[in-house]
């Protein structure tokens, strides 16, 4: 041990890891809400960035009536023509050739999934890395972690 304590409360584990590493983007042009509130309790959503950090690409919940969610097929940020999405199939972000697309299996620089600031992993098809979450496997991912 080292001594370090860690807070828990606000981590991601993937894959049996915890991931508490990289900062979020200092974007206050986007007016990205990641909270939702229910009677029980307030839930942080994990958020969806370019790897660079430089764009929002949608807030990952399952709830499909979020008009920012990345399962709204209606939605900026779950329509399949959107160019900020990872379902355009012809996008920067969810086509099969761009470095930078969550359905590129030689993706360099996937989208990252941010929580409270942090990088807690990527969304990718490519499987040579453990921090990829694979993108048909995000909303199962999401519903176990009750998001």
């Amino acid at each position: 041990m080292n001594g370090k304590t860690t807070d828990l409360t606000n981590s991601w584990y993937l894959e049996g890891t915890l991931f508490e590493t990289g900062n979020a983007p200092n974007n206050n042009s986007n007016n990205n809400s990641n909270t939702n509130t229910n009677s029980n309790s307030t839930i942080t959503n994990p958020l969806l960035y370019s790897n660079d950090l430089k764009v929002y690409l949608g807030k990952l919940t399952t709830n499909k009536y979020d008009s920012e969610s990345v399962f709204n097929t209606f939605g900026t940020y779950g329509n399949k023509y959107s160019t900020n999405s990872i379902s355009n199939e012809f996008g920067t972000y969810g086509g099969k050739f761009s470095t930078t697309s969550a359905f590129n299996d030689f993706a360099t620089s996937p989208p990252a999934i941010l929580l409270n600031g942090k990088i807690i992993g990527y969304v990718s098809t490519n499987t040579s890395s453990f921090q990829n979450v694979h993108p048909n496997d995000l909303e199962n991912y999401l519903f176990i972690r009750g998001y």
